[in-house]
């Protein structure tokens, strides 16, 4: 049995928490434990109960508690709560109480310091530090109870902080302390000697500048409070950061008055000549860069054959070709690079990932293509060669828009797109094997190299049936069912991450909608339709797209034709859009089924924000379905309907259909296993009951999603160079919903996937050498937008991971010397938190060295698909 007090009162007995009710036998308890193995008198007692004065029974009162306490203790254990001369004494060993423990290590660290062995003091301080859940019985003090004790305790703790940064420095972990330092700065804001710590950590981090803005920020806080100026201590600091002074980097600095020898750790004396420069002198990675898969289109000019042009001619050809390039390449979001030579570049997926680059850069160069062809005869070029490459390639980790100047190089890829063009022929765009594997839905005729056309819609793509959705199905009928009653119009977005069913729910929903009296109109957000901001709403009440009451529909169509004008403004189109929903729902209930409305511009958002003052009277139900990242930017007046991920049984049932088809399980030739792994919840674990990725996952297990893209483990634990092996369309799914992100918070994603499974905003910001001041608030969004989940206690919480995919392909964002550099981090930040695990250290060093030896010899020593 454990007896805790730093933090509220806990007893712990065979790992399970003990409860223990009523204020006096907690108060009782909790006074004994502080004076564990000392006799505590009944006045004492009675003292730390009742403060002011004790009842006449308050002798009685406290027998009775203790009687009840020793009913607690485990018979024949090491703990023994028995009669002393004045009053009672509780015998404990020193690991059952973690005031004691806190003991042990406070005087074990203090002896390392002493012995300039500084590593080990602030390991043993900082385990010490680690044993607080909280303010010191924080639960008795809320119920009025304040003794000495507490405060002494109080003290101790503000003391072994200050002892714990004195020993950390002096070890020369400079950016590994900023975060916790800061945190400690901000609850005491007023401590001096906190502050010149964190002043010192900040600017051996290189971070001068915040060092001065901590200053500013005490001077002024102690002049509001106090009427004060800084300190001696505190001034000198600021004086010698502003000069870089030498002796910043000396033990003294540190609060060391003398070290036996250097610290190896620490930044050795510069010359008399040397200038000192203001970061730390470690190997800068350049962190501007990521990994990201690029789709490039190259683009090569052919002349018209046996043309006699002047070369002045032909070079405002190609000028006006860059420009048509350019035109068609920003509709299909690519981005285009200065020219060069002869060839022309687009870049598509920076500075945001899509799940179709790939798609995007075949289609803008059958698109230009096109537009070369309808010129024929006009120009000096006889037409384009056009050839499109897709791999992965460094480039910046903004997600925010770029110049064309800035527009990166994207490497290897760019020179595959570019030795294609030497095979590519006219009329038809030459691709690479990852281009077919990630358009092979959409390809008129696969298996060539040469795309000459693309379908609309994609072919083979399977489509599971819907599992543990009844809930939302019947939340949907329902409000079907209070329009068509009231007749009152009403908007529901279905929010949900990627590839977590919308769509497959509307179309439920809708078959089974429009089975009675019902008009069902469906339409979906083009991804290509620039031109037609409402296009998707006015193909909606096109008579094809709507189910229910044929004869009716086209009387309501005959009359009030679909607005087609070109070049029609949008209040006009909309007027008309209103006009004939009107219309339909004066003859019956509609309903208005609106898929991927993320894609949606202003002007189709404002349309439905309006839909309740425009048909107003009328049974309209307009259901929609977006991704997270739309309520980011349109909250609307719409309802909200969050689609949650599977459960583990839910995976399993979709998990076990699915393999079933692909004759997996059950058929002919089974995949030893693939059942116990199944159950076990292996799989499903990997997806974190995303339908889509479950799909996904099934089609590579098949062999139906082709040649994989293999890329690096985040483990959390396993071969330093272990691999996982993905489909096309599960990384391009999950590379665009990170990108969806804003920049710092995808940062910190990434950062988080280096620690593995779990992390917390201390870990966090002490992989980033700015301290990341907002780690906690970016691990809150990240679970809001369902990439991670809170665990661990409210006062200290922390964050896992919900998809083990997720987690991977954010950690092979990271450039190779970025994860190394991190690993390490993360392993000096174990050794001085609370947090210290022997094997977690040593899995971020082995993970460390290994990258380390990659990025000299580009050898794998192991190669592990994790996937099966």
């Amino acid at each position: 049995m454990r007896f805790n007090v730093l933090g509220p009162l806990e007893i712990v007995h065979e790992e399970s928490a003990v409860e223990l009710t009523g204020l006096t036998r907690r108060a009782t308890l909790a006074m004994l434990v502080l004076h564990a193995n000392e006799p505590v008198g009944m006045a004492r007692l009675q003292e730390a109960l009742w403060p002011k004065s004790s009842p006449p029974t308050a002798r009685k009162m406290i027998q009775n508690a203790v009687s009840g306490l020793r009913t607690l203790l485990p018979p024949g254990g090491p703990a023994k709560l028995a009669r002393s001369s004045s009053g009672y004494q509780l015998s404990v060993e020193p690991g059952q109480v973690d005031s004691l423990r806190w003991d042990e290590l406070v005087r074990a660290g203090r002896v390392a310091a002493s012995a300039g062995d500084f590593d080990r003091a602030a390991m043993e301080f900082g385990e010490a530090l680690g044993l607080w859940r909280g303010p010191v019985l924080s639960d008795l003090v809320e119920e009025g109870l304040d003794w000495p004790e507490l405060e002494a305790l109080r003290g101790a703790e503000r003391a072994v902080t200050r002892e714990w940064a004195q020993a950390a420095l002096a070890a020369g972990w400079h950016e590994e302390v900023v975060g916790e330092l800061a945190a400690a700065v901000l609850a005491e804001p007023l401590d001096e000697e906190l502050r010149r710590r964190l002043m010192l950590a900040l600017y051996r981090s290189g971070r001068q500048a915040e060092a001065l803005e901590v200053y500013r920020a005490g001077r002024d806080a102690l002049a509001a409070e106090l009427g004060l100026d800084p300190g001696l201590e505190l001034r000198r600091m600021e004086r010698a950061i502003l000069a870089h002074d030498q002796w910043l980097w000396t033990p003294e600095a540190a609060g060391v008055a003398a070290a036996p020898e250097p610290v190896a750790a620490l930044r050795p004396q510069p010359a008399a000549a040397e200038v000192v420069p203001a970061v730390p002198a470690a190997p800068e990675v350049p962190a501007a860069l990521v990994r990201k898969w690029v789709s490039v289109l190259a683009v090569r000019p052919e002349p018209a054959a046996g043309a006699d042009a002047d070369i002045e001619d032909v070079a405002a050809a190609r000028e006006e070709l860059a420009a048509v390039l350019r035109t068609v390449a920003e509709r299909f979001g690519g981005l285009i690079r200065e020219p060069a030579g002869t060839r022309l570049l687009a870049v598509f997926g920076v500075p945001k990932a899509g799940d179709d680059d790939a798609e995007r850069a075949v289609r803008a160069a059958l698109a230009l293509r096109d537009v070369v062809a309808a010129r024929a005869g006009t120009t000096l070029l006889d037409g384009v060669r056009l050839a499109v490459a897709t791999g992965e390639a460094l480039v910046p980790g903004a997600v925010d828009p770029v110049p064309q100047a800035d527009v990166p190089e994207p490497g290897e890829v760019a020179e595959v797109a570019v030795m294609l063009l030497g095979s590519a022929r006219l009329g038809a765009v030459r691709v690479c094997e990852a281009t077919a594997r990630a358009v092979r839905g959409f390809l008129v005729e696969p298996g060539r190299a040469d795309v000459s056309a693309l379908r609309d819609t994609p072919e083979g793509v399977p489509r599971p049936r819907l599992v543990e959705r009844d809930r939302e199905l019947a939340r949907l009928r329902r409000a079907l069912d209070e329009v068509a009653h009231r007749r009152e119009p009403r908007v529901i977005t279905v929010f949900g991450e990627p590839g977590m069913g919308k769509t497959r729910l509307l179309e439920e929903f809708a078959q089974s909608a429009a089975g009675g009296p019902v008009r069902v109109l469906s339409c979906r957000v083009g991804r290509f339709e620039w031109h037609r901001p409402l296009g998707a709403l006015v193909d909606a009440v096109r008579p094809e797209n709507a189910r229910g009451h044929p004869a009716a529909r086209q009387r309501v169509c005959d009359r009030t034709p679909v607005p087609a004008r070109a070049g029609a403004r949008t209040r006009e189109v909309a007027a008309d859009w209103y006009q004939q929903v009107r219309a339909l729902a004066e003859r019956s209930t509609t309903v208005l089924v609106v898929d991927d409305l993320h894609r949606a511009g202003r002007e189709l958002l404002d349309v439905l924000d309006r839909v309740g003052e425009r048909l107003a009277g009328l049974p309209v139900l307009v259901v929609a379905a977006a991704r997270a990242e739309l309520a980011e930017r349109w909250t609307g007046e719409a309802c909200r309907l969050d689609l949650d991920p599977l459960s583990a049984t839910g995976v399993a049932r979709l998990l076990t259909s699915l393999a079933t088809e692909a004759g997996l399980l059950g058929g002919p030739d089974p995949m030893p296993g693939l059942a116990e792994v199944i159950e076990d919840g292996l799989l499903g674990a990997m997806t974190g009951g995303n339908p889509l990725l479950t799909v996904e996952l099934v089609g590579h297990l098949s062999g139906r999603s082709g040649a994989p893209v293999v890329i690096p483990s985040a483990g959390p634990f396993g071969p330093p160079c272990g691999v996982v092996r993905l489909s096309t369309r599960t990384h391009a799914v999950v590379s665009a919903w990170l990108d969806t992100l804003p920049g710092s918070v995808l940062g910190a994603l990434r950062d988080a996937a280096v620690f593995g499974d779990v992390v917390s905003p201390r870990a966090l910001a002490a992989l980033d050498p700015a301290g990341r001041p907002d780690a906690a608030d970016a691990l809150e969004h990240l679970v809001r937008r369902g990439l991670m989940l809170r665990t661990g206690r409210p006062e200290d919480p922390e964050y896992r991971f919900r998809h083990g995919i997720v987690r991977d392909v954010a950690y092979a964002q990271l450039r190779r010397a970025e994860r190394a550099a991190r690993h390490r981090a993360g392993a000096r930040w174990l050794r001085l938190s609370r947090r210290h695990v022997r094997d977690s250290v040593s899995h971020h060093l082995n993970r460390a060295e290994v990258l380390e030896e990659q990025l000299a010899d580009s050898d794998c020593l192991d190669v592990i698909d994790l996937a099966v």
